[in-house]
């Protein structure tokens, strides 16, 4: 008898320590086992479930930035030692006196005119093909245009002491440091708005304060090499 409560205790400690390690799968599998016996109670399961896996993807998220900060502040603490940004060999042929800091894998995404058009028939009229009407019919309606983001190319992204470059299977772009106007940083991708041109750019990579900060120290300075005279008392948040 005392084997058979040791057993069951055993049981449930494992039980137990399964639910608080995976919560988000024990709802799920309470959900399937409640929707065959009693499907009241497999509702509540599953909006218990939904709230813990909101919880979680915040979690995630936010453990993500944490490291993403953690990242950052090591690097800029890496440049103060060195009083230079650390400067590596890019894919690309640099320029005279040119030098490279950053590069990485990323997409190249901008806003495209979309044209949508909305109306009908009038009259009477046959439709006999795509865009063929026979009869006394006539099209009408209104057509509107609109910008949505859109993926123009992959490619890699360079950051230089004289400008960015992302150079694509299908696209490129050279933006000169002088050229940009600000830049700002998200928690998945830098966006770069440029003089003279009424477009941002977005550019998805693995760390934006990293990116965010370099191209900062670049626009600042003439010479990243030696930042002796810059203070770099960068906060990531």
């Amino acid at each position: 008898m005392e084997k058979e409560q040791q057993v069951n205790n055993n049981v449930d400690l494992e039980f137990k320590k399964f639910f608080l390690e995976y919560p988000l799968i024990s709802w799920n599998i309470l959900t399937i086992v409640f929707l065959f016996i009693f499907w009241p109670i497999s509702l509540i399961s599953s909006f218990i479930s939904l709230v813990f896996w909101v919880k979680r993807n915040q979690e995630i998220k936010e453990q993500k930035r944490i490291q993403r900060v953690v990242d950052a502040e090591n690097y800029i603490n890496k440049v103060k030692e060195g009083k230079s940004l650390p400067v590596i060999i890019p894919s690309i042929s640099l320029e005279k006196n040119e030098e490279a800091f950053l590069e990485e894998e990323t997409k190249l995404i901008e806003t495209r005119a979309i044209r949508k058009h909305t109306g009908g028939m009038k009259g009477i009229g046959f439709r006999v093909a795509k865009g063929v009407y026979l009869g006394s019919g006539s099209r009408s309606g209104t057509s509107e245009s609109h910008q949505e983001w859109r993926t123009i190319d992959s490619g890699s992204l360079i950051i230089t002491n004289k400008r960015i470059v992302f150079n694509g299977s299908k696209e490129n772009r050279n933006i000169p440091i002088k050229k940009i106007i600000s830049i700002s940083s998200t928690h998945d991708h830098i966006e770069v708005a440029v003089e003279a041109r009424s477009k941002t750019i977005i550019f998805p990579v693995k760390n934006s304060y990293i990116w965010g900060a370099v191209i900062n120290i670049v626009k600042r300075t003439d010479n990243p090499l030696n930042l002796d005279d810059m203070k770099l008392d960068i906060k990531f948040e």
